[in-house]
């Protein structure tokens, strides 16, 4: 499995994405007001109470046989956005226009990690809850991606650069059908 490399590469490009706040690999479970701004907080001076941040879990791994000696794992990664609800500023249309920017940041990536990304990001949950003793708005994005192993190999696909990969009829990057 390839949480080592896919997780980050997740947190790498989400936080590309412009006033995206903090991203945490793993979930985070406090009750403290004052350790969920200190994880989740704006890190932009005098905007100290502002929540917006996320996090990434891996949330299931299902390896099936994907021809002789070869096995594929689907993993679903979820990342789960929080953003402290104000009634007051509009941070319904912000948390909204933040979505949609995450998921036309990852629209173009092909490959994550050591890994080929399936489907393109879907918003699975939207709502609030409470983080900590904050009411935020929340959402989950859910993110599918597969890698291709070689039973008794113990080394992970080669990375192939998103940009200008080319796929063949079932979406694998062309440039790693030789592996196989």
């Amino acid at each position: 499995m390839s949480w080592l490399l896919t997780a980050p590469a997740i947190e790498t490009e989400l936080s590309l994405v412009a006033d995206v706040g903090r991203v945490h690999l793993g979930e985070r479970h406090l009750r403290d007001q004052s350790r969920v701004r200190a994880l989740l907080g704006s890190p932009v001076e005098g905007e100290r109470d502002r929540v917006r941040g996320w996090t990434i879990a891996r949330e299931r791994i299902e390896e099936s046989w994907w021809s002789t000696l070869k096995t594929k794992a689907t993993e679903t990664y979820v990342l789960r956005a929080y953003q402290g609800l104000r009634s007051t500023s509009g941070s319904e249309s912000s948390f909204q226009a933040l979505l949609d920017t995450v998921l036309t940041g990852f629209r173009d990536v092909t490959t994550i990690g050591s890994a080929f990304m399936l489907e393109l990001p879907m918003v699975e949950r939207y709502g609030y809850a409470k983080f900590g003793d904050l009411n935020c708005h929340y959402a989950e994005v859910v993110l599918q991606v597969e890698e291709h192993y070689t039973i008794g190999s113990t080394t992970q696909p080669a990375q192939t650069s998103s940009s200008g990969a080319t796929r063949d009829d079932y979406g694998h990057v062309a440039a790693q059908l030789a592996f196989y």
